[in-house]
């Protein structure tokens, strides 16, 4: 499938993660892979990383034919200290042929990093049978299990190439040193966008209190912002296809009712469609010299006014509903063509610089064509270090100029 760069530049500037429908649509996946048909690519060294300028070395040296370029990219520990990651859409060159899948998934393994290589060397989440694809947004894991929150996507003749048709939910099978087993795909409701609804699924964190939390964005339909509001609800752990059961925050308890959900954090000055939220308890705070253990702290990481606009955000809490503070400005991260940053995501399961520090990667591509041509690493994910508690900093984020 060809490439439409300027559609994939603006992936979370305008994304439609729709979801409300608590009838769940199953769609089986396309292919029944097992591990004889899924196996690994070939060991790309991998040397340790720390902090941003270790994760960046480690992204720029990986090599494979099946990923040239790729955006989002989560990342999450699993329990036998492997890291997994899952890309949007990846670029390929494989010899003469060029092409793009909608997702990927890589694989840390102590010295090697190695591509996912379903049957078929289609996408870690295979497209539906007509054609539509899946974008992941989110990830979090029970033991044996790993649920890839993504989008469905499909592509249309607007201005932007693409149309989201609402969430999915895909799990893996995982055993401790085996290759992660797609065992289902299940789409959430019924195929239509909209920017009004929430959009659950835009970030998943675990509050260590056998609670998920489960974070959508939104655009009211009222307002000219370019943030989106965020909502929250929360499911037991290893619940998460069990809609029904999810209790939403209304503004001063936990309800059943989707329909009471209140915004935590407003469009206006809000964040991107997909964001970050990241827990640290007693022991991640604590340490630092002369400081005290406190209780545990909630922060929602993202781009203050969507991904349009130019501040690396963090915006902190005391519990995973809120409330949410004023959002504090610890980097820049412009949007400006010809080479665009969007969709700042928190990796806190990466070594991080030192002990106050959260790794966070920034997606990054281009409208020129020509320029990814002379430089693929362009359309890569880069890294920044950022300290938590959030420290006001205007720097610039990314080593790579715009032109």
């Amino acid at each position: 499938m060809a490439r439409r760069w300027p559609a994939v530049v603006l992936v979370c500037a305008l994304l439609l993660f729709g979801i409300v429908a608590l009838a769940l649509h199953r769609e089986p996946a396309e292919s029944n892979p097992t591990e004889a048909t899924t196996r690994l690519g070939d060991c790309s060294p991998l040397n340790s990383p720390a902090g941003a300028a270790g994760y960046d070395a480690a992204l720029a040296s990986f090599h494979d034919p099946h990923f040239v370029g790729a955006d989002v990219g989560l990342s999450l520990r699993l329990q036998d200290g492997r890291i997994v990651w899952m890309y949007g859409d990846t670029t390929r060159r494989v010899g003469d042929e060029e092409g793009t899948v909608r997702n990927s998934m890589v694989i840390d393994e102590g010295s090697c990093r190695r591509l996912l290589r379903p049957v078929g060397d289609g996408a870690a989440i295979p497209d539906r049978a007509d054609g539509t694809g899946y974008w992941p947004t989110a990830m979090i894991a029970s033991p044996g299990r790993l649920y890839v929150a993504a989008q469905r996507v499909r592509e249309a003749g607007n201005d932007l190439g693409f149309v989201n048709l609402g969430p999915a939910i895909a799990i893996f099978d995982l055993r401790p040193g085996a290759v992660p087993v797609l065992r289902s795909v299940t789409d959430i409701g019924p195929d239509e966008s909209s920017r009004t609804r929430i959009g659950w699924g835009a970030a998943i964190a675990d509050g260590g209190d056998g609670w998920w939390y489960v974070y959508g964005t939104r655009h009211p339909a009222a307002t000219d912002a370019f943030g989106w509001e965020v909502h929250v609800a929360r499911t037991r752990q290893g619940r998460l296809l069990d809609v029904s059961r999810w209790q939403y925050w209304d503004g001063g308890e936990w309800s059943r009712s989707a329909a009471g959900s209140v915004p935590v954090i407003a469009a206006e000055g809000g964040v991107s469609q997909t964001f970050s939220v990241v827990r640290r308890g007693d022991a991640d705070i604590s340490g630092g010299a002369g400081e005290p253990s406190g209780p545990a702290r909630w922060y929602a990481v993202s781009k203050r006014d969507g991904d349009l606009g130019t501040d690396l955000a963090v915006w902190p809490a005391s519990a995973p509903q809120g409330p949410f503070a004023e959002a504090v400005t610890v980097g820049v991260v412009p949007h400006d063509p010809p080479v665009v940053r969007y969709m700042p995501l928190a990796h806190p399961d990466l070594v991080p610089a030192d002990a106050r520090s959260l790794v966070v990667s920034v997606s990054r591509n281009s409208l020129d064509p020509m320029l990814l041509a002379q430089d693929p690493l362009l359309y890569r994910p880069f890294f920044v270090d950022i300290t938590l508690p959030p420290l006001p900093s205007d720097r610039w984020l990314d080593p790579r100029p715009s032109n």
